[in-house]
């Protein structure tokens, strides 16, 4: 090896995640009719969006709008008529009237998004000039996070598979150093949502406690058959609460790169929108008339995709019900679940037959060109440096952090975190096939193996 001009941390990343293995190279995602996909996340094999979105992109992609942007440097809030339309379209999802233009700050996608929010509400491990050194993140989570939040700063990881352990885990983690809490609901990969006005309520009140941020990522809020059970989302306290959001699943378009946070607090976006400027200036304006457009003229599609995908979550479940004879558990089935995906569980499964989930994804692509998705890429990656977490012995202390490091995983990590496979339904429309021929690879293994 050459010489070295990065710093530790990053370098510590390029060791633990192989860029191409994890997230591609130059590939973009190709369909084998062979295979059956249900591991990326994507969204594809959906009448309407196949039959009228290639029209539609061609339309915006000749008017005289997008020759004006293209050939001028644009300002750093972006288009105005996209975020009037992106906050119209919040406040409608979540039943309020608070979110205006001013309140929008768009991004490129909303790993983007959530990358710029990291650098406003915490600092570098090193820096003495502010204490919130981590984000308090539950996972499983989006497989980005981890790199997005180990960029800048230090990440406290507790596992939770439902909405009340995600509750529970922030009321039990949160450090003084905590400058975010970041929440994906509805969640990817384990598909929970929080329920209760209550618990939402507890959080806020944790975050007022230590003084922190609350970053709620409803990227596949269209992903929820319970409506009201998005509308609750609107009890997070506004003045510390970042909602992020993209066009990657209500659209069907994580090509275009298109994301955006709200925030009620205006400090807050203009942070952002500092952060954003200094970085890119601002998103391609060009994309943010095809955001307009959009919302404008279709602004019910995102209701048909989440729609669509709810059918095939339905269809999937009830007829992987029969695999838990084979050491496969399924989470209870409800209307509050994000129908996006859905998680096996594989504990029995590999206590009985030996096989881990990635053994068990690799046999599946190879044997029954079933593609999923091993859920132990959605954690810190286990080559990274481990600090450690000491809990209080009384009650209403927070936890001390003795080792400070990249990464904390909390004192039971280990105990509590389940193997599992991640399923998608984004983007394989041969639902009934696709769950069978898993179905018979799981039942195979179980009784060769076990």
């Amino acid at each position: 090896m050459g010489k070295s001009v990065i710093t530790v941390p990053v370098r510590e990343y390029l060791t633990a995640l192989d860029l191409k293995a994890w997230y591609g190279s130059y590939a973009t995602f190709q369909r084998d009719p062979a295979f059956y996909y249900l591991g990326i996340g994507e969204v594809g094999g959906i009448p309407f969006l196949q039959q009228e979105l290639p029209a539609i992109l061609q339309t915006v992609a000749r008017s005289e709008a997008v020759y004006q942007r293209a050939v001028h440097y644009a300002g750093t809030r972006g288009e105005l008529r996209t975020n009037e339309l992106l906050s119209h379209h919040l406040n409608t999802l979540l039943g309020v009237t608070r979110f205006h233009e001013e309140h929008v700050v768009p991004f490129d996608g909303a790993h983007d998004a959530i990358s710029c929010i990291v650098r406003a509400c915490t600092v570098p491990l090193s820096s003495a000039q502010d204490r919130r050194h981590y984000v308090l993140l539950p996972v499983p989570s989006y497989p980005y996070f981890a790199s997005i939040i180990g960029a800048h700063a230090g990440l406290i990881a507790f596992p939770a598979y439902t909405g009340e352990e995600v509750v529970e885990g922030i009321e039990r983690y949160t450090t003084p150093e905590v400058g975010m809490i970041l929440i994906n609901v509805p969640n990817n990969p384990i598909g929970y949502t929080l329920s209760t006005a209550e618990q939402i309520e507890r959080i806020n009140a944790v975050a007022d406690r230590y003084d922190t941020a609350i970053v709620v990522d409803i990227v596949y809020a269209w992903n929820v058959p319970d409506r009201e059970t998005i509308r609750l989302l609107r009890l997070f306290d506004p003045e510390r609460t970042i909602l992020v959001d993209s066009f990657s699943k209500k659209y069907g378009l994580p090509g275009y790169r298109i994301g955006y946070t709200v925030t009620a607090n205006l400090e807050t976006a203009e942070a952002l929108r500092l952060i954003k400027t200094a970085q890119s200036v601002n998103p391609s304006n060009v994309k943010l008339l095809l955001a307009a457009y959009l919302l404008e003229h279709y602004p019910e599609w995102p209701a048909r995709i989440g729609a669509e995908i709810a059918t095939r979550f339905h269809t999937f479940y009830h007829r992987m019900v029969e695999s838990t004879g084979y050491g496969i558990t399924l989470p209870p089935f409800s209307p509050a679940a994000n129908t996006f995906y859905l998680p096996l569980f594989t504990e029995r499964f590999t206590h009985q037959t030996g096989l881990s989930p990635e053994e068990l994804a690799r046999i599946c692509k190879q044997d029954y060109r079933v593609i999923t998705y091993p859920g132990t890429r959605m954690g810190p990656p286990s080559i990274l440096q481990r600090g450690k977490m000491e809990l209080p012995l009384q009650a209403g202390h927070p936890p001390r952090l003795t080792d400070p490091a990249p990464v904390i995983e909390v004192p039971d990590f280990a105990s509590r975190w389940r193997p599992f496979l991640r399923i998608s339904l984004g983007a394989e429309h041969r639902i009934a096939e696709a769950a069978d021929r898993l179905s018979q690879a799981i039942q195979e293994c179980w009784e060769e193996k076990g």
